[in-house]
């Protein structure tokens, strides 16, 4: 170390208070900030919060500083070129450098907004809703000299707004049998989908647009498709007790396993009936039946009432009775079914 260098460092350190609180720029550009606890002229020793005890070489210091918000001496120490093999003193980053995370939290606290702002509009627009929805399972067994196996599975969810209401529903069920000689039969296979739209245009009529999708495939119906519009009535409509008649024109198609019925314009008349028994239980019930204009087959009725327990917080039992009678499947024959289900269901 030159004389020079080494006087004005000692100076320097001696100006300072041994047991006061420092910073130590360093000639990279760095600070460290602590008390120093002692100093000569080859090492300072430091105690910082972060890494405790440090020991820094003098050759390393640029200035020292009373405080933190201490102006820096006037007098500088003299620079001294770095040796061609040493490394170049680090510099601070550029601005663009720090403003890309910047940017990027600038970005997604702006998304957060938007998104908030867009849904609290929808919400006092009435364009957003609560889903109500629910899944039901149940199934069956028995074993005797011919053992029986039967599964159901449900979906349900509802939406409702200011004058909209749109509810979805899904409905699987089957079961087989097996005889003493281990074969396996199928005696149900049965798919139903609908999806309901309401409109209302007072405080007890609406339009209604139904659309249905069902198979069944033991009584030889691949496809069923039925679309249906019509004008409804509330004839009953206080907190308990629900009841509507719906009158509509509906479009019928059937594919059967060896023939189709083709597409038939057919009349429908829908009900809705819902009584509100006690704070735990409950009856739905829903009907239609659709006349044939073709004068092809009977017409087709299909009924159902549920009866729904609810056991403890979400989770309710249900005994569903389920009636359908199609005259439309053939001109020759006709399907009937009855159909009793009692499963758990879960709301949410």
């Amino acid at each position: 170390m030159d004389t020079p260098r080494a006087i004005l460092i000692v100076l320097s350190l001696a100006l300072a208070c041994p047991a006061a609180a420092a910073v130590l720029e360093l000639k990279n550009g760095d600070r460290i900030t602590g008390n120093i606890l002692d100093k000569n002229d080859d090492v300072v020793t430091v105690m910082t919060e972060m890494a405790g005890r440090l020991n820094i070489p003098t050759a390393n210091i640029a200035h020292i500083l009373e405080t933190p918000n201490e102006v820096p001496p006037t007098v500088a120490l003299p620079e001294t070129p770095a040796p061609a093999a040493q490394t170049p003193p680090a510099t601070s980053p550029a601005p663009t450098a720090t403003r890309g995370p910047r940017g990027l939290l600038a970005m997604t606290s702006s998304g957060r907004y938007l998104v908030s702002y867009v849904r609290r509009a929808f919400e006092r627009n009435g364009i957003l809703g609560k889903w109500k929805s629910s899944v039901r399972f149940g199934f069956s067994m028995a074993r005797a000299e011919t053992s029986t196996f039967n599964t159901s599975a449900a979906a349900h969810t509802e939406r409702k707004w200011s004058k909209d209401e749109l509810k979805l529903d899904y409905q699987q069920d089957y079961a087989t049998t097996r005889d003493a000689d281990n074969s396996k039969t199928v005696t149900r296979d049965k798919l139903k989908a609908t999806a309901q739209y309401r409109h209302l245009i007072g405080q007890r009529n609406f339009l209604q647009s139904d659309s249905q999708y069902s198979y069944a495939h033991v009584s030889g119906i691949r496809n069923d498709w039925l679309q249906s519009v019509g004008y409804g009535w509330k004839f009953l409509d206080t907190k308990r007790l629900k009841f509507s008649l719906i009158p509509s024109l509906s479009l019928h198609y059937q594919e059967l396993a060896e023939s189709d019925t083709g597409l038939a314009v057919a009349p429908t008349l829908y009900q809705d009936f819902e009584y509100i028994w006690t704070e735990f239980v409950k009856v739905k019930s829903n009907a239609y039946a659709v006349f044939p204009a073709n004068d092809k087959g009977d017409p087709s009725y299909h009924v159902s009432v549920l009866l729904q327990n609810r056991l403890v917080g979400n989770l309710s039992l249900n005994v569903e009775y389920v009636f359908d009678y199609d005259g439309a499947v053939s001109t020759t024959s006709t399907s009937t079914e009855q159909v009793l289900r009692t499963a758990f269901s879960f709301e949410f």
